[in-house]
């Protein structure tokens, strides 16, 4: 009988594992395959909160700041390390902020600007949140107020800003910041006011902006090298506000919002997609580790009572190669207003969100029983 090498034996015993790992994950749950990517609930948050930002670090950690808490908006800030799946508290924001944005720059740090305060006033105002030291300076104002606007960071290490709304309008003007001087400086208007939009970086460093509050099925592009705006080309069907905006690797653009998806291709600058069954505002997408897309959550307004039936728990994924769209296992628990995160290791955090009140819980969607990295790690660049 021929004996067994070391080797040999320790694929054996993996595959053993595997098998008893297997038949108990069948027992009170329903069973997954090795590979296929399902729902983990991991801690939850110090302070539940809905309308945040979700920030990657470079190091891998996820800052969260701001949003609704239970009583009121709050100003407090978390990090959650995803190696010991553990939440820890940082310090504070100057100022309480929902209907802000969060930007990681090229040296690590992250830019927090305007969005509304507990009094209901929209601020100018923006911070800075040092990694290293877990605590927030200022970074000057942006020269006007404004919340529900859209930020990203350039390819030259700025960030842009775009719209957003204060007490008397929806705004068209947008404005840089620099990092290096800690200036903020003009940086043109587009043909339409827009708040509530989103605003993705291509390939060629241009900014696409999509949708929003007013805007109908208007796009426009961004040219970072002189700070103007023009039109992208328009769709025969228009994104509301509250939709996401993902780039694929390919570098087409996918958009989704209520009962509408569509592709946009910077090449040919056009657009393909079609209606949708599906009614989920307010709902979070992440480009997935292995390059599709997850869309999860929101809120169906087709549901007119009970209510709290409208709050979605469903997820679908996008496969980029086939430009089809797929069934997911369903979150934990619904929510709307939540974050997704793509981490390092290619899996995503669901963070917070509201259903009857503000969140305190968090999930990761990951592939079961395999290696995260298996799943193309992500490369921490400027300009994502």
């Amino acid at each position: 009988m021929k004996r067994m090498t070391g080797a040999q034996g320790a694929w054996l015993a993996a595959i053993v594992f595997l098998l008893f790992t297997v038949g108990q994950s069948g027992k009170g749950e329903a069973s997954a395959a090795p590979g296929e990517w399902r729902w983990a609930l991991t801690g939850s948050l110090n302070e539940a909160r809905s309308g945040h930002t979700a920030t990657l670090l470079s190091d891998g950690r996820v800052l969260v700041a701001g949003g609704l808490a239970p009583s009121a908006i709050t100003a407090s800030a978390e990090v959650f390390d995803p190696v010991a799946g553990v939440w820890s508290v940082v310090g504070s924001m100057a100022a309480p902020r929902v209907g802000h944005t969060a930007t990681r720059l090229a040296d690590g740090r992250v830019l927090v600007a305007g969005g509304r305060d507990d009094h209901d006033e929209v601020l100018d105002s923006a911070e800075l949140f040092d990694p290293a030291t877990g605590t927030w300076s200022a970074a000057g104002r942006m020269g006007s107020a404004r919340a529900g606007h859209a930020a990203v960071l350039l390819n030259d290490g700025d960030v842009l800003i775009s719209g957003g709304f204060d007490e008397d309008e929806t705004k068209s003007y947008s404005v840089r910041y620099h990092p290096a001087t800690g200036a903020w400086t003009w940086a043109g208007a587009m043909n339409k006011g827009r708040a509530y939009h989103t605003a993705t970086v291509l390939l060629d460093g241009r900014v696409l902006v999509v949708g929003g509050y007013l805007p109908g099925n208007v796009a426009e592009l961004f040219d970072p090298a002189t700070d103007t705006w023009r039109y992208a080309g328009g769709r025969g069907v228009g994104f509301p506000d509250w939709h996401a905006a993902t780039r694929l690797d390919d570098g087409r653009v996918l958009v989704t919002g209520e009962n509408v998806t569509a592709r946009y291709d910077p090449a040919s600058e056009s657009w393909t997609g079609e209606p949708k069954w599906w009614n989920m505002a307010h709902h979070a997408a992440a480009l997935m580790g292995d390059g599709r897309v997850l869309i999860c959550g929101g809120y169906d307004n087709s549901v007119n009572f009970p209510y709290d039936s409208g709050y979605l728990d469903f997820a679908s994924i996008f496969d980029p190669q086939t430009d089809e769209w797929g069934y997911s296992p369903s979150m934990t628990q619904p929510r709307v207003d939540h974050t997704a995160t793509r981490l390092l290791d290619g899996r995503v955090l669901v963070v917070g969100g509201y259903r009857d009140g503000s969140l305190a819980s968090a999930e990761l969607y990951a592939p079961f029983l395999l290696p995260f990295a298996v799943y193309a790690p992500v490369l921490v660049q400027a300009g994502e």
